[in-house]
């Protein structure tokens, strides 16, 4: 990671033109003589504001002492690039422009990679729909699929938590780039006001696309422009994924594996490699379930993934290349808070021999918190509905899940992401919860996970949560799976929006997402029910009206039917341990 004098590697500074002459500016670095021709990988980020010793910069020394050139490119409009940020939607065609300036370059040999984590993930991966004809791999990791259904909005919610996080931790670029200085924006601040509308939010008024985001809640054209989950048939380089079963974009990882191997083109579909690891978003934070694997401590995240480099740019495809998925399957412990998995292997995913199996949602009418008598039961038991009031004033706040880290902002309100005991929110008589009876054996549960659940409102607009949490012989409750759903998108985020029909009961499918869990005989499973988790998720008015101009605040009365005609249920994938791969 130095150079010949014992120095930090120097990046040179370049200038990368754009089809339309934008100019972006780009780092590289070189290690060895200045006349070789090397592979090129690049990444392109929206983040590059940050001092020679910053995260991105060590990346880049550690791969480009292994032999290859590497580039770390400002994507349009952030840091020192021309041009104005428009997210997601830019990406596919500077993408191409990017891989073909680098392919050009007298120090690449004409084959370009290109890696990233996060926004840099999806940026990547928008990059090679539009395949450039220099591409030969792509190494991308905990990115989004669709931005609309599970980046900026889940189902039709809009994911607060997520866009004041990410909006904030851009913003002060985008002010020193106007030459504004001073302005910081107050996280803690504009999360205590998140009852308001949205539109009022002025400190966003340097990101424009939050704003623009929040014109189009439903999908449209506009978010059709950055959906990867249209385009997986354009991609047709080699692929490497890498998701968190608590990261923000975990559904997404797994739909671009799954739309990939199924509908990508022949050379991605036979080469997407695949790595679920037990991580959220950033720094491990949670003290109620730990687990001894870090992302940041991960060598192949330290490396940009030279492994995988090496077996694109140099080795084919060696004898001992590991198998295309890499699963942990997460084992919450009988006591303490250390987990006791392990790593599986397999040749796809879902994993063959998968079982599907139902879980019924009863009870006689009193599910309403702990206290109550709600069941998940093997088979369908008749009961009478549960009811709870929504007060959108007093609202369910957030406890874990899959956030975006944002450590000693406001932790009173939630943000530590993860799995936490739920206990809190479990005391609430507007959190329905159905527990099974503790497990005769060892279970486990690997892959997606469904609900569907039966729902009446009195409201003409709302939301419903559902939450998927494992119960300790001790009563520690930890959230495994958790999602959201607007009443007008409850038969698909993608489809028109249908009328909320106050006081009938409609069907809700919701695809709560995808894990891989062993539980110790003892263990209950337990599914939660409510209308909001909040910040994380922006509060629903309960009018029918805007985020962006309604200022009204309704409550809601909340029904839950299980009964033949109305069968509420969680369908978990199950597998028999004995068939399982260890190992990798």
């Amino acid at each position: 990671m130095t150079d010949s004098t014992g120095e930090l590697l120097k990046p040179q500074i370049l200038w990368a033109h754009m089809r339309d002459g934008i100019k972006l500016y780009s780092e590289l670095y070189i290690q060895g003589r200045s006349d070789a021709q090397l592979p090129a990988v690049m990444m392109r980020s929206p983040y590059n504001g940050s001092p020679d010793t910053s995260f991105w910069a060590v990346l880049c020394r550690n791969l480009a002492s292994q032999g290859y050139a590497v580039i770390n490119q400002a994507v349009r409009g952030t840091h020192n690039s021309e041009g104005v940020f428009t997210p997601y939607s830019q990406e596919q065609e500077d993408g191409y422009d990017a891989v073909e300036w680098a392919a050009a370059q007298p120090w690449c040999d004409g084959r370009v990679g290109l890696w990233g984590f996060s926004y840099l993930g999806a940026a990547a991966l928008h990059a090679s729909v539009a395949q450039p004809p220099h591409l030969v791999g792509v190494s991308a990791h905990f990115a989004p699929s669709d931005c609309h259904d599970n980046a900026v909005y889940e189902n039709g919610v809009f994911n607060l938590h997520f866009m004041d996080t990410w909006s904030a931790n851009l913003i002060n670029d985008f002010q020193r780039k106007a030459g504004i200085q001073g302005h910081e924006i107050d996280i803690k601040d504009i999360s205590r006001r998140a009852r308001t509308p949205l539109s009022d939010r002025q400190e966003f008024g340097d990101c424009k696309f939050y704003f623009e985001f929040l014109e189009h809640p439903y999908y449209d054209e506009f978010w059709s422009r950055m959906d990867l989950e249209r385009r997986y048939s354009d991609i047709n380089v080699q692929v490497q994924l890498t998701g968190g079963w608590f990261d923000i974009f975990s559904v997404g990882t797994l739909r671009n594996y799954r739309g990939i191997r199924t509908a990508g083109g022949p050379r991605a579909r036979d080469n997407v490699h695949l790595r679920m690891v037990p991580a959220c978003h950033g720094v491990w934070a949670s003290e109620d379930w730990k687990f001894e694997y870090s992302p940041i401590a991960d060598t192949e995240t330290l490396s940009m993934g030279s492994q995988w480099w090496h077996h694109i740019f140099r080795d084919g495809t060696p004898a001992s290349a590991p198998a295309p998925v890499q699963l942990y399957v997460m084992a919450p412990p009988m006591h303490g808070n250390i987990d006791i998995g392990f790593w599986i292997s397999s040749a796809n995913y879902p994993l063959p021999n998968t079982t599907a199996r139902r879980l019924f949602l009863g009870s006689e009418g009193k599910a309403n918190s702990l206290s109550g008598d709600g069941t998940l039961n093997w088979s369908l038991s008749e009961g009478a509905p549960d009811t709870f009031i929504h007060e959108i004033t007093t609202p369910v706040p957030t406890c874990g899940g899959n956030l975006l880290p944002n450590p000693g902002e406001f932790p009173k309100l939630g943000d530590i992401p993860g799995p936490r005991h739920q206990g809190e929110n479990e005391s609430r008589l507007d959190v329905l919860v159905y527990t099974s009876k503790p497990q005769s054996g060892a279970i486990w549960i690997i892959g997606p996970v469904s609900v569907t659940l039966w729902a009446q409102t009195s409201a003409v607009d709302t939301d419903f949560t559902v939450k998927l949490v494992v119960v300790r012989p001790d009563g520690v409750a930890l959230n495994v799976l958790d999602r959201v759903v607007n009443s007008q998108l409850r038969n698909g985020s993608k489809r028109a929006p249908e009328r909320t029909k106050p006081g009938e009961a409609s069907q809700y499918f919701l695809d709560l997402g995808d894990t891989a869990l062993k539980l110790e005989p003892g263990m209950r499973l337990r599914l939660e029910v409510a209308s909001s988790n909040y910040p994380r998720f922006a509060l629903n008015s309960g009018t029918g009206g805007s985020a962006t101009d309604d200022g009204r605040l309704l409550s809601a009365t909340q029904t839950i039917f299980h009964d033949a005609a109305h069968p509420s249920s969680i369908v978990l994938p199950l597998i028999d341990g004995a068939t399982l791969s260890k190992g990798l």
